[in-house]
């Protein structure tokens, strides 16, 4: 029997890298990817040099970092990726489009609308109607290699928890398809 060498917490941020690594190939091929990106603007501290770059590179270590940014002719593409929970994301997500137009590295290209995108493996409903209303683009994008992902964690976490039939008179997309 082969026993997991990586806690739990751990195999989840490999397969959400493996996620948006795919999901960048797949739907953005050609366009300039930055994969972790640190976002915002650097800042100031106390005894910092802002002429040195290592210490500019230091003082960045401190800020939010996007799971990915793809930048095209029309958009600049903020990606935030997840296997689970997607509801949560949909706020950290908000945060770092708040900050993306502070990003240095992203100067040239901020001249184009910023868009964010939440990618997850697992149809979240919530997720879904919390996106929309934010203006904030949902994808569900479930790899081949999903089923065996999931098969190492509780059934609890095969699916999102079940929601209902509606969210403040709103219906929910796929509702039915929820299992508790």
């Amino acid at each position: 029997m082969v026993s997991e060498r990586h806690n739990p917490k751990r195999r989840q941020l490999f397969a959400e890298s493996r996620l948006v690594s795919e999901y960048l190939a797949d739907r953005y091929p050609g366009a300039q990817w930055f994969v972790n990106l640190r976002i915002g603007a650097t800042g100031t501290a106390p005894g910092v040099d802002l002429t040195d770059p290592g210490q500019v590179g230091l003082l960045r270590n401190r800020l939010r970092y996007a799971d990915a940014v793809v930048v095209t002719d029309g958009e600049v593409i903020v990606i935030e990726g997840t296997m689970w929970l997607a509801d949560q994301k949909v706020g950290q997500l908000q945060g770092y489009l708040l900050v993306v137009r502070h990003t240095p590295a992203l100067a040239p290209y901020l001249n184009r609308p910023v868009v964010g995108e939440l990618v997850t493996g697992q149809h979240d409903p919530i997720a879904e109607v919390l996106c929309r209303r934010a203006g904030i683009r949902y994808v569900h994008y479930p790899p081949e290699w999903l089923d065996d992902f999931y098969a190492a964690y509780p059934a609890r976490r095969r699916k999102a928890n079940y929601v209902g039939g509606d969210l403040d008179g709103e219906p929910l997309p796929n509702a039915a398809d929820a299992t508790t």
